[in-house]
């Protein structure tokens, strides 16, 4: 099935990669706003018509926000998985894989953690590849809520990814570790309140 773009009031480019269960209305819709009042507007409304009682469905799309004149053009990518394990996307053209785990676990070829994360991985150029890992658990003690301000603050943790191949820290880096094994490496990446950590590795 081919996938299908829609262009909103605001100028923000929507591309459904199944275009086939897509439909759309438009028109004019009457309700209150932000501050109570009544007020009216030029509305789009999408909707997957995915039949009733669906089982094992899904479905990808991709936001291009509408920042100038002219939007962008959209960019290409592939779902690699699309899973209650992970969610894996590609972007050939900018030799970029980002990475939901739900679970932990790995796979032949890609990377995978110990705990559920999300990765960012930019593809082997002239020897070199960087990744972004990020474990979006604030991890307050407890349970505690991030607006609990008599709380301990968030605990770090650490996130070990593994790696396919043998690589190595370009330079030394803050909170990460590498080990090189026979056919993968192993990074203990801490993490803490739910920001990313850039690795930079060299072939080892």
């Amino acid at each position: 099935n081919k996938p299908a773009v829609f262009t909103d009031p605001a100028g923000n480019e929507f591309k459904i990669i199944d275009g086939s269960r897509v439909f759309r209305r438009q028109g004019v819709q009457t309700g209150p706003g932000p501050d109570g009042k009544i007020s009216s507007g030029q509305f789009d409304t999408l909707w997957l018509a995915h039949g009733v009682r669906p089982t094992d469905q899904g479905y990808a799309y991709v936001i291009n926000p509408a920042t100038g004149s002219k939007p962008a053009k959209l960019p290409e990518f592939k779902v690699m998985e699309r899973s209650a394990f992970a969610h894996i996307v590609r972007y050939p053209a900018a030799s970029l894989t980002a990475y939901v785990l739900f679970e932990p676990g790995n796979r032949d070829g890609m990377l995978g953690a110990d705990r559920p994360c999300l990765l960012w991985e930019k593809d082997d150029v002239a020897g070199r590849k960087d990744i972004a890992v990020c474990d979006p658990d604030l991890n307050f003690p407890n349970g505690a809520g991030i607006d609990d301000t008599s709380s301990e603050p968030s605990k770090p943790t650490v996130v070990k990814v593994t790696v396919p191949g043998r690589w190595k820290l370009a330079s030394p880096a803050s909170g990460v570790e590498a080990k090189t094994l026979e056919s993968e490496t192993l990074l203990e990446v801490t993490c803490l309140q739910g920001s990313p950590v850039m690795v930079n590795l060299v072939r080892y």
